[in-house]
């Protein structure tokens, strides 16, 4: 596969990424479809903490987190796509993965997601003792699964920036299940214990992409850029391989709407409305926005100030006043926001690993921002 186009492909989710490269000639567009699926959530604990440990341990300290992150992120995806899952989103140290049911029985699709589970499960119980140099850190995850229909939408195309968002109930059953769960535990939605299947299966690899033809090569690479963040892209064009994160001041906004439904095309048009709105506030201060979630907590957009390939003396300042231009465009469409603000060192980097990668922040200022947008929220 073309250069580019392979470097590109890991920082697309692989039903988008199919979907895509089906179409090399996308017109940028909202557009959603609808499919049965088993989600699954994993959320870890344990990094955090070492983040910020390893952030006063020097200079070698991003290379050594990029490393332990990236090892054990490896291993968990591969045992997910043993199963034929798919990652979704990383949120930090979580992963949402969906199994699709198109081409399978949902209640077989919830087997995979209960056999991937359970492989991360015991692999985490075997590897998750890291040895550091901070000291022994203990891992510990939680997982839930979900199962139904989920919606996956192309949104937002601010200056050409498209963002990929899946929601739906089996998402919610998930992350329900997940905050249920004891670390160790994979716990299943009532709709997804109804309707798994009894009988353990054989494992199913994830397919690979198949290559385009080449004369729509281009067309392809053109289609994906449109999804990957600047930060990213700027690695690739400048020849970039084995990229280690960074520890590096940066501003971060947390930006929560609660109970917006995807049930039809009218609530993913106002979505769409909301992302716009956010875009034109964050690029007019020269922010990114690096990721859109939606969940049990409701919808939540974090927004960086400081990522690559920009980064001002004044992001706190910017950061603040893009929140409060948000907050105008909303009431003026008749919603009301929740927005945390937070500004310190986060590790800044791709986790992931070849199959799968996502640019994301760690930290406690990452994790501040979204107590204090639960916080505002409340006293909404």
């Amino acid at each position: 596969m073309a250069g580019m186009l392979s470097q590109l492909l890991p920082f697309v989710p692989p039903h988008l990424a199919r979907k895509l490269m089906a179409d090399p000639d996308w017109q940028e567009r909202v557009d959603s479809d609808r499919f049965p699926a088993a989600a699954l959530f994993a959320d870890i604990s344990g990094f955090t903490p070492l983040t910020e440990a390893l952030a006063h341990s020097g200079s070698e300290g991003p290379e050594e987190l990029t490393r332990l992150l990236n090892n054990y992120f490896a291993a968990m995806i591969s045992a997910i796509e043993a199963e034929s899952g798919e990652v979704v989103k990383f949120s930090g140290d979580a992963l949402m993965v969906l199994f699709p049911a198109e081409l399978q029985p949902l209640g077989e699709a919830l087997r995979r997601a209960l056999q991937a589970a359970e492989a991360l499960q015991a692999l985490l119980a075997d590897k998750g003792a890291l040895e550091t140099s901070v000291g022994k850190v203990r891992l510990e995850m939680k997982i839930g699964i979900g199962a139904g229909e989920v919606v996956a939408m192309e949104i937002g195309g601010l200056l050409g920036r498209w963002e990929y968002v899946v929601a739906g109930d089996p998402i919610l059953q998930a992350t329900e299940a997940e905050g249920k769960a004891r670390p160790g535990q994979v716990a299943l939605s009532d709709a997804a214990r109804a309707a798994i299947h009894p009988q353990p299966l054989e494992p199913r690899k994830l397919k690979t992409m198949a290559t385009p033809m080449f004369e729509a090569l281009e067309s392809v690479e053109k289609t994906l850029r449109r999804f990957v963040p600047g930060a990213v892209l700027g690695w690739l064009e400048t020849g970039g391989r084995e990229w280690m994160g960074v520890l590096r001041p940066m501003t971060v906004l947390f930006i929560g709407l609660k109970d917006h439904t995807f049930d039809g095309d009218g609530e993913i048009d106002q979505f769409q409305e909301l992302i716009r709105n956010v875009q034109r506030a964050l690029y007019r201060f020269e922010g990114s926005l690096n990721k859109v979630a939606v969940d049990d907590k409701g919808t939540v957009i974090m927004a960086l100030f400081g990522a690559p390939p920009l980064a001002h003396g004044d992001d706190a300042l910017r950061g603040v006043k893009a929140a409060l231009e948000i907050q105008v465009l909303s009431r003026k469409s008749g919603r009301k926001l929740a927005i945390g603000v937070t500004t310190g060192h986060v590790f800044a980097g791709p986790v992931g690993s070849e199959m799968r990668y996502e640019y994301t922040v760690m930290g406690d200022t990452v994790n501040l921002a979204a107590r204090l947008m639960k916080k505002a929220g409340e006293d909404a």
